[in-house]
């Protein structure tokens, strides 16, 4: 199916000059090689496809003197779209200093970014420098270039190691019956509910077990959220329904705020780093 659908697409845009779109192209070419790949294997093909766009993206840079002057930006941001924060912060600074700055920033992490594609030990660190950058780049310019974003929001599922184990998750019998109504139906499709289960404390109220995980609370649910399709189907109806409901800046706002709360909620985990289980229980986290 996604050999039929990858071709449908490719096929579409290049049978008209008018319907061609990067990010349409790359959305198709991702179906293809996914079809292509072996559900066994790393999909290297995709690792590839997502280092080549990275790739391209600086060549189509490093050679325009435009883009070493900043004058590409400036033009852009300054003339074209008169975006707000741009002009205020250039005001403050001599010669196009800003957009200097963003464009040999800009030209640098896709650079980074294609590399770091290529080394299997970095992917997390990738992955978060891929999200962060156009999640900073959509805040500063209110611009996802078409369905850009979406595409690689997708396309980074490739970094994620699916469990292939059972999880088990235990829920404390003391939290309300509406709540494990909705989490068990949220989760019904991908894991094992054990309810009111004799060895659950009351120092939590979420934890999931497997052969080589052991999480509660927060981190419980953050692991659970990564690994479950409908978390992502969620995401894609939301912007959708915001689409259609709002336009403009409102529009814009509405997928920020939630676009951010959903960073924050995931990174932080990083910078609290590794508890012992009994540390995160007394901590409550």
């Amino acid at each position: 199916m996604a050999i039929i659908l990858g071709c449908s697409v490719i096929m579409v845009i290049l049978s008209s000059k008018s319907l061609f779109r990067n990010h349409l192209f790359i959305c198709g070419c991702a179906l293809l090689l996914a079809g292509l790949s072996d559900k066994n294997s790393p999909p290297r093909l995709l690792f590839i496809q997502l280092s080549l766009v990275y790739f391209g993206a600086v060549f189509n840079k490093v050679f325009e003197a435009d883009w070493w002057s900043g004058q590409f930006i400036y033009n852009w941001l300054g003339n074209s779209r008169e975006n707000p924060f741009f002009i205020s912060v250039s005001e403050f600074l001599p010669n196009m200093w800003f957009a200097k700055l963003l464009s040999w920033f800009s030209m640098l992490v896709e650079f980074s970014i294609a590399v770091l594609i290529l080394i299997k030990k970095r992917h997390v660190m990738v992955a978060w420098i891929i999200i962060l950058f156009h999640s900073v780049l959509y805040t500063i310019i209110f611009f996802r270039f078409g369905h850009f974003y979406e595409d690689i929001v997708i396309i980074l599922l490739i970094f994620l190691i699916w469990p292939k184990e059972k999880i088990n998750i235990y829920i404390n019998k003391n939290v309300s019956v509406f709540f494990k109504q909705i989490f068990s139906f949220y989760f019904n499709n991908c894991y094992v509910i054990h309810d009111n289960a004799s060895n659950i404390k009351n120092a939590y109220w979420l934890k999931i077990k497997t052969d080589s995980v052991d999480k509660i609370n927060i981190s419980a649910l953050r692991y659970l959220l990564i690994f479950t399709p409908n978390f992502y189907l969620t995401l894609f109806i939301v912007d959708l329904l915001i689409r259609f409901l709002f336009n403009d800046i409102i529009m814009h706002l509405l997928h920020i705020s939630i676009l951010w709360i959903w960073i924050i909620f995931f990174i932080s985990k990083f910078w609290k780093g590794k508890r012992p289980i009994n540390t995160q229980i007394e901590n409550g986290y």
